[in-house]
């Protein structure tokens, strides 16, 4: 081959390169977008509704009442007397925008009996919309070695969190 030629075919070539270059060049340019991304809102109200137990009209000394201080729920059965049911109502509403998850946790505090949380769905965590509620009643039931008179008190933590988290695990 003769050195023109590949001499043409070099600068031929460096030409096409460069039109090609400079027709990208041109098409390019930098795309700025702007927005603004909410999240929604966690928000959950609860309370405490009727109490009530299973002592006789005429003989009804004791009673439950419960508490609630911050995300911990406290139940007091006050006057105890064994072998009484005694029944607290909560419910717990979304008023934020964002479904959340509610975790019921364990039971502190000791005394002759059982607790249990009726209502509850069997799959945990219960979820709930916003706008939506549970409304759930803590169930007592003392033994019949409950000291009568005694006041028997027990606190459950109750955690919120936003529907698509994982509890901290300690």
């Amino acid at each position: 081959m003769d050195t023109k030629k590949l001499m043409a075919t070099f600068a031929i070539l460096i030409i096409a390169l460069g039109i090609a270059g400079y027709a990208y060049a041109s098409w390019y340019t930098y795309l700025y977008i702007e927005g603004t991304v909410n999240t929604g809102e966690l928000s959950v109200a609860w309370s405490i509704g009727e109490e009530w137990d299973t002592e006789p009209e005429n003989k009804d000394f004791s009673h439950i009442e419960g508490e609630i201080v911050g995300n911990i729920l406290y139940v007091s059965v006050c006057n105890a007397y064994p072998c009484i049911d005694y029944y607290l109502e909560i419910d717990i509403n979304n008023t934020g925008t964002i479904p959340v998850h509610v975790y019921f946790g364990e039971l502190t505090g000791e005394f002759p009996g059982t607790v249990e949380i009726e209502d509850l769905p069997e799959a945990a965590p219960l979820q709930l919309h916003p706008g939506e509620a549970w409304y759930g009643i803590i169930h007592v039931h003392l033994d019949q070695e409950a000291e009568q008179g005694e006041t028997y008190t027990f606190s459950m933590e109750v955690l919120v969190i936003q529907w698509n988290m994982l509890p901290e695990q300690p």
